[in-house]
């Protein structure tokens, strides 16, 4: 099993995410499953954009432990706007879309132990394709897909499982980044400093 799946539980992470979205307000304002799916969108493009650029995080050994006054500045020197950086921020997005489900319906099904059994066949049609354009076109294709055929959680299940495939084939420790940008996001003000 990837180092980027072997401890978190996305059903757990998802309510963190979700509660931690709530608070910097971008959920006061009642929105479409299609507006938070392209903002999960706009996280894959700007991945692409790092990854044009060649900007890969250089994570500082023993960063997780630093105080916030010195954790911000070294996260925002080596880790901020790198290919890592911004597929966490993909996946945070869809983990937030996946805990607003959670607490409108509490039966919602965990998936965690479904994305680590089946991330593997998504790595198979990967092996297909050469260009990180191709992968992220794949992704935003499918959370782009008719919601009467795909539904939202099915969805969050696929794009999971293609970031997770994404990250492994860069050799990215998803996992770490989406920790890393969790504390990071908490330092941030309302909205991280946006419009929505």
């Amino acid at each position: 099993m990837s180092k980027n799946i072997n401890e978190m539980n996305y059903y757990e992470q998802a309510k963190k995410v979700h509660a931690n979205a709530m608070d910097k307000g971008f959920w006061d304002e009642p929105h479409s499953n299609e507006h938070y799916f392209m903002l999960v969108i706009t996280e894959a493009t700007e991945a692409v954009e790092a990854h044009r650029k060649g900007r890969t995080a250089s994570i500082p050994e023993g960063i997780e432990d630093l105080p916030d006054k010195a954790f911000i500045p070294s996260f925002e020197a080596h880790i901020k706007d790198t290919v890592g950086d911004e597929l966490a921020d993909t996946a945070i997005r869809l983990l937030d879309i996946y805990g607003g489900i959670i607490k409108k319906k509490e039966d919602t099904p965990d998936i965690t132990e479904q994305v680590k059994e089946n991330y593997s066949h998504a790595s198979d049609f990967f092996k297909e394709l050469e260009e990180f354009t191709e992968w992220t076109f794949i992704l935003v294709h499918d959370l782009s897909a008719n919601p009467i055929i795909s539904t939202p959680l099915l969805k969050i299940y696929n794009g999971l499982c293609t970031l997770i495939c994404m990250a492994e084939r860069l050799g990215i420790d998803l996992e770490r980044h989406i920790h890393l940008k969790m504390r990071y996001n908490a330092t941030r003000p309302r909205l991280h400093g946006k419009k929505y």
